[in-house]
């Protein structure tokens, strides 16, 4: 069984599904997707979705069932960027380590899928702790340093004595901190080479975790398997700053983009994104 885990609230909700639907498209193995929804209407939507076929192979996970008293402490006493940026490593933890899973994969809610992540997870052999580097391109990378070298996209953790301790030790750093200082959750990551050396890599595709800050350094081009980033498949795409505009057109990011990339990545995210929020739209009226 493949585990997979992400969160959102209402404001990330179509992007949250758009990464559901991409995932039970292209996913090849038994899978299931644990979802904590972090506000009632989120939960409310989820589980509609859920009675009517349409969220299959997920787990609905409410904020409030899932907090502690740490977690509540957190909430009160961050805003609600910094919190959401605390429960990405209080997810995982929980998942890994209180209910016993096998494996987890922690996902971006707005990720989205154009390739099967089984080709990633069969190349991840002989570790325990999977990260992504941002691999910025090079003439603005001086000027993202603070970022930190990995990305929090897309990160797995398998059940072991090395991955279960990476995992609680990044929940309790969050805990004790998480903010712009940190780059919320992800400056921590910079530690695990070192710390977790014998057992920690580096996802070494290109099309794992793509995103804006690095998809011009590669040609991106169509293929009769999929879409391919340089010689590597396009596994998920990480629509960072993506937003729809009140006018209804859509803002992409603030990074160089090929035609090419517009077209084969883009452009595709938008349909799918208008047709999950037209039905969101249509179900509401019901």
């Amino acid at each position: 069984m493949r585990n997979y885990c992400t969160l959102f609230d209402k404001n990330y909700l179509v992007k949250g599904l758009c990464l559901h639907e991409s995932l039970m498209e292209y996913n090849s193995e038994e899978a299931l997707l644990y979802i904590l929804a972090l506000d009632e209407a989120t939960v409310k939507t989820l589980s509609r979705l859920q009675r009517q076929g349409r969220l299959r192979n997920t787990e609905i996970i409410d904020l409030r069932d899932f907090e502690n008293e740490d977690i509540k402490r957190a909430k009160e006493n961050r805003s609600w960027k910094e919190f959401c940026w605390t429960m990405a490593s209080q997810l995982c933890d929980g998942l890994l380590n209180e209910n016993g899973l096998t494996n987890i994969t922690y996902l971006d809610a707005d990720l989205c899928f154009y390739g099967d992540p089984r080709i990633q997870h069969e190349k991840q052999l002989g570790g325990s702790i999977f990260a992504t580097p941002h691999r910025i391109i090079p003439e603005r990378a001086p000027y993202f340093a603070a970022n930190g070298k990995y990305n929090v996209g897309w990160l797995t953790f398998k059940h072991n004595q090395t991955g279960q301790q990476c995992c609680h030790s990044w929940a309790e750093k969050c805990l004790a901190k998480c903010d712009e200082s940190t780059c919320g959750d992800q400056r921590y990551l910079d530690d695990w080479p070192k710390d977790f050396y014998c057992c920690f890599r580096e996802t070494a595709s290109f099309g794992v975790n793509a995103g804006p800050w690095n998809i011009s350094q590669w040609k991106v081009d169509k293929r009769d398997d999929g879409v391919y980033v340089g010689e590597d498949k396009l596994i998920c795409y990480h629509f960072h700053e993506f937003k729809k505009k009140e006018d209804g057109t859509f803002y992409y990011t603030g990074w160089p983009l090929q035609t090419e990339a517009i077209e084969l990545i883009y452009l595709p995210y938008c349909a799918r994104y208008a047709a999950i929020e037209q039905y969101l739209l249509d179900i509401k009226e019901i």
